[in-house]
């Protein structure tokens, strides 16, 4: 071949792929930024693995906030909450502690959490909450956001206060919604926005207890592949409270996909 005319071939064709780059990239810059209200409705997410949900099995959503950000490194958790699903249904029993960490929070987790060190001296150490705990969950397999984090600190407190560690199988919200929908940004934020769950109870009474309810919402979408006028179901949070450290009931409010 002419050394010209291939030299035009490759040239013209780095030029066409540059232009849908560009054009690609452009398009997803514009729809981000318009406002919440005014995106697209989402697409219903492609088919999940039908073992996450069985007529009888039974999950429990979990969410930690913790001093820091290592569990490897000494970090301990402050609160723990977790709420029950059967056939990935929220039953409205749920289960949350506040804890002595035995140390100060890290600046920046306590800006997550809210949690004032002095506060959380007045708690109990998590020894005490730990048989209660462990019995909750059970042989359950545990849903969390980011859920490799909350199962690190929740074992290593597990095993300080004398249990095996944890075996039960994991299910990661965060990580259905990248594999569902890559490039988009994976937070659990960032999730109930695209999904246009209500974050009201994050803002006003961010912890442990609201993000488990928001997972559990996460949860359901994406695992029953629920797109409008679908509904779920979350805790009714009325109060703006942590449940008492027993297993509580509660009762159970529908949510309709928006």
């Amino acid at each position: 071949m002419d050394p010209v005319l291939f030299l035009s071939l490759v040239c013209g064709a780095a030029a066409i792929w540059l232009i849908r780059g560009y054009l690609r990239a452009q398009g997803e810059e514009d729809r981000a930024s318009l406002p919440a209200a005014a995106r697209p409705l989402p697409k219903p997410p492609v088919a999940q693995d039908a073992v996450y949900i069985g007529k009888s099995r039974r999950h429990i959503v979990i969410d930690c906030e913790t001093t820091g950000f290592s569990a490897n490194g000494g970090d301990r958790i402050v609160s723990l909450a977790a709420i029950e699903l059967v056939a990935g249904r929220p039953t409205g029993e749920a289960l949350s502690v506040f804890v002595n960490p035995g140390r100060k929070s890290h600046p920046a987790a306590r800006r997550v959490h809210g949690l004032s060190d002095e506060f959380l001296a007045k708690q109990e150490p998590f020894g005490v909450h730990a048989d209660r705990i462990a019995q909750f969950i059970g042989e359950a397999a545990v849903i969390g956001h980011n859920v490799e984090f909350d199962i690190g600190f929740l074992t290593a407190e597990m095993e300080r206060a004398g249990y095996q560690t944890l075996k039960t199988r994991s299910i990661c919200t965060m990580k259905l919604f990248a594999d569902t929908f890559p490039g988009h940004r994976k937070s659990l934020d960032a999730c109930c926005e695209y999904f246009r769950i209500d974050l009201s109870s994050r803002r006003q009474h961010h912890g442990a207890f609201v993000d488990a309810n928001l997972t559990t919402a996460l949860f359901q979408i994406l695992a029953f592949k629920l797109s409008p006028p679908a509904r779920y179901e979350m805790l009714d949070l009325t109060n703006g409270m942590d449940p008492a450290p027993t297993p509580t009931k509660f009762p159970l409010i529908q949510v309709s996909c928006q």
